[in-house]
């Protein structure tokens, strides 16, 4: 059943482990509203994203709300979208200002692979949410580990990137609020801004170019 908890003063849960919750108490005088899939006077509620907890090795531990696995630097997993057109350009939007990387080079879509969710279904829907488009296949690029601590989070991911094909029967790309100034790229500009301006791209990217598209070896070849 779903369940609505509007509690002062409440406990936040970091971890959920087979239905289980473990608390721990935040500053007096927070408000907390922990909501799972409830309306209430008919509207929707909003509330943090629950990822699954994972280990090293990819296996799932435990689920959490987003903000808990950043606070405490959590394992949990990410899936990133590459478009490409057909004259093989990547689309390569800047973060936006809300974004911990804001002003830099991205990914097409990327978003948190939400609890349940698997790899490909999730960059689906980021796909869309952030481009509009609605990918009907994906392909599997590869993965890697991506860690970095930012002032307001801790991120331990694992981060899956997939390539999707543009047509423009599609209809338009629409960015939305995390993503601004549509970019195409070629692999080989990419590779230039990889070499000489490293400092534009985000860091996830940078992961990316360096593992998926291996331009690091290419570098030191």
């Amino acid at each position: 059943m779903p369940r609505l908890l509007l509690i002062e003063n409440p406990p936040i849960p970091p971890l959920v482990k087979g239905g289980e919750e473990a608390f721990e108490r935040p500053p007096r005088g927070d408000l907390c509203l922990l909501l799972h899939g409830i309306r209430l006077n008919g509207e929707p509620l909003m509330s943090d994203e629950v990822v699954d907890v994972i280990d090293e090795k990819d296996r799932i531990t435990g689920h959490a709300p987003k903000a808990v696995v950043h606070r405490q630097g959590l394992r949990h997993r990410v899936a990133a979208v590459l478009l490409q057109r057909a004259d093989r350009k990547y689309l390569i939007p800047t973060a936006s200002r809300i974004k911990a990387e804001a002003g830099l080079l991205y990914h097409s879509a990327a978003g948190h692979v939400l609890s349940g969710e698997s790899y490909v279904d999730s960059a689906r829907r980021e796909l869309q949410e952030e481009t509009g488009v609605a990918a009907d296949h994906l392909e599997y690029l590869g993965a890697f580990w991506f860690e970095k601590k930012y002032p307001s989070r801790i991120e331990k991911e694992s981060f899956c990137v997939y390539r999707a094909t543009y047509r423009t029967s599609m209809g338009p790309v629409r960015l939305n609020e995390e993503q601004v100034n549509e970019k195409w790229l070629s692999e080989e500009e990419l590779k230039a801004i990889y070499r000489n301006k490293r400092k534009e791209i985000s860091a996830p990217l940078l992961m990316t170019c360096k593992h998926i598209f291996c331009f690091e070896n290419e570098r030191k070849g």
